[in-house]
């Protein structure tokens, strides 16, 4: 991380946080109080799919934004599964709709509302904003569970763009193709750093292979990619 983020967490799959609670190592309540929220901070979900933050560190980001400390989430892939425009795009309205039942708005409201596409570092990303809450949608093409990626997007993916296999990965929109692995983390750093008076502290999935051996890999190079800042 740069100089001046706030400490970096990785926040345990549920699968291996059910482990710890059960065993009696650590409890929900400690994960959730073990966050310092102060008028400073902002707190920043980097996730691979719009369901990750929900499922394995809910608790975190509820209690984050509920302090009314500014927070951001960034989507890295477009959870695709290897389908069409009308799936992701669904699931991206869940993601909002998620975000407001946190901030403690009408889930009525329009899933759309404050959106718009916005340029970082020459890429044009869609970025939401959802009372004190911004949410940056980058649309890489889902990789599939081990990393392959599908068909229907010329089977790009962070893991093979991480390894060098190919050498751009491009939107599943079309908005933009990043230059290779180091254009990618350079951009997550940007919509990191895009949080003038504050300090970021930066919550994403744990990349490491032993602590979740059989994670899908679009988390794992998520974590990574947040190593390499």
């Amino acid at each position: 991380m740069g100089l001046g983020r706030g400490p970096m967490r990785f926040p345990r799959l549920i699968t291996n946080a059910l482990l710890l609670i059960a065993s009696g190592a650590v409890s929900g309540q400690s994960l959730v109080n073990s966050l310092s929220n102060t008028a400073d901070v902002r707190n920043v979900f980097v996730v691979a799919h719009q369901d990750d933050w929900q499922l394995f560190m809910g608790d975190v980001a509820a209690q984050a934004v509920r302090t009314t400390a500014p927070a951001t989430f960034i989507y890295l892939t477009a959870g695709d599964d290897g389908r069409d425009s009308v799936y992701w795009n669904t699931r991206e309205r869940a993601a909002l709709r998620s975000t407001r039942v946190v901030v403690g708005l009408a889930t009525s409201g329009s899933d759309t509302t404050g959106c718009t596409s916005v340029p970082v570092l020459e890429h044009s990303i869609r970025k939401c904003v959802v009372g004190n809450t911004k949410s940056f949608f980058l649309r890489l093409p889902d990789g599939k569970r081990d990393g392959t990626g599908f068909a229907r997007h010329d089977y790009q993916s962070m893991r093979r763009l991480g390894t060098g296999k190919i050498k751009t990965i491009t939107a599943v929109d079309g908005s933009t193709s990043y230059r290779g692995w180091k254009d990618l983390v350079s951009t997550v750093d940007a919509l990191i750093s895009d949080s003038a008076g504050f300090r970021s502290v930066v919550h994403t999935t744990d990349p490491s292979v032993v602590v979740n051996p059989h994670d899908h890999f679009d988390h794992r190079m998520t974590g990574r990619l947040i190593e390499e800042l």
